[in-house]
């Protein structure tokens, strides 16, 4: 299994992470992961092309708002959700039978449309351009 990502992944992540930090929700989900996908210009000129970005992004926040928040009184510590590590160890697969070097965005894409009962996907699938 690829142990790297490239830096497009590398960067959604951070900004997921952030933006995991900044709603203080205990778990970093797809749902974060997507958002932090959707700062990276490359990704939304992309989805663009075949989808409604800011529609994804106006549901996906809209999900995230509404994610339990840990108090402030509370220390934050943020761990993956089960899903996001369903969702990494399909985009690792994908990326092995790929023979790439590394996990690549659409890696990430793929797994989340494997993963069952995730708003990532819902949103994903609600936002494309069907025709």
């Amino acid at each position: 299994m690829p142990v790297t990502q490239t830096a497009n992944v590398t960067g959604a992540l951070v900004e997921a992470y952030g933006i995991a930090n900044e709603k203080r929700n205990e778990f970093l989900t797809p749902e974060h992961l997507v958002a932090g996908f959707l700062k990276d210009r490359d990704f939304w000129d992309a989805f663009c092309r075949c989808g409604r970005a800011e529609e994804l992004e106006s549901d996906i926040y809209g999900y995230i708002n509404c994610l339990d928040k840990v108090p402030e009184e509370q220390e934050l510590t943020i761990d993956f959700s089960s899903q996001l590590k369903e969702m990494f160890d399909t985009a690792g697969n994908a990326a092995v039978s790929a023979m790439a070097q590394a996990i690549q965005t659409h890696h990430i894409i793929f797994a989340i449309f494997q993963l069952e009962d995730s708003y990532a996907r819902f949103y994903l699938e609600k936002s494309l351009d069907s025709s």
